[in-house]
């Protein structure tokens, strides 16, 4: 096949016709229709598919620079989520046109994306408002520490280590007497809990 010469194949099943043009003796060039399945040629060695295609890029091209211009993509490595942050910017950009064609109320592109992201999180945002107002299980389970550092006495007898010390933990005991429990845990040997009974102690208000 010589340069600039075509060859078109046309698919019956799903009726679509591939044209093949050979650019150079290295490059071929291929162009797929869906509604042009006699290729005729109009200007010489183009074909009406190639005629089609050049008057209508130039759409493309500012569609492109539109969905670019007003974008919602965010910076990822994860290809499903880059393909959906593409859809959602199609989909803005062809719902604003026909917005532009149907409604005449004038809006700014950026203030109908912004109705928009508003109406589509509404009921979303509802149902966490109705929801439990509380942290999530995993983080209520979590254990108050603090107050201040104490020699683990078990640790002592055990290993005889005299300076390491442990976080505490001092609650008020249920029958509101004037007796608390000293709740220590061993950081460093990650050891079971260690409760000792500490007397003494009278409640401050």
């Amino acid at each position: 096949m010589k340069i600039g010469e075509s060859v078109a194949a046309f698919n019956y099943e799903d009726k679509v016709t591939l044209q093949c043009t050979k650019v150079s003796n290295t490059k071929m060039k291929q162009l797929l229709s869906t509604i042009h399945h006699n290729p005729k040629k109009i200007e010489k060695e183009k074909t009406d598919i190639q005629m089609f295609y050049n008057a209508t890029k130039g759409g493309v091209d500012s569609f492109d620079q539109r969905c670019c211009a007003l974008s919602c993509s965010r910076k990822t490595r994860r290809w499903p989520l880059c393909l959906f942050y593409g859809i959602i910017n199609l989909a803005m950009v062809n719902s604003y046109i026909i917005y532009q064609s149907k409604e005449r109320t004038p809006m700014t592109r950026r203030d109908y994306h912004r109705h928009v992201a508003e109406k589509l999180s509404y009921l979303w945002a509802v149902s966490r408002l109705q929801g439990q107002m509380r942290l999530s299980h995993d983080l209520r389970d979590i254990r108050p520490y603090g107050g201040p550092s104490y020699p683990c006495t078990r640790c002592i007898q055990d290993r005889e280590a005299t300076t390491v010390l442990h976080l505490s933990e001092i609650k008020q005991c249920e029958d509101k007497t004037h007796v608390w429990q000293m709740q220590e845990i061993c950081v460093c040997t990650a050891s079971p809990l260690h409760l000792h009974g500490v007397h003494g102690l009278e409640h401050v208000q």
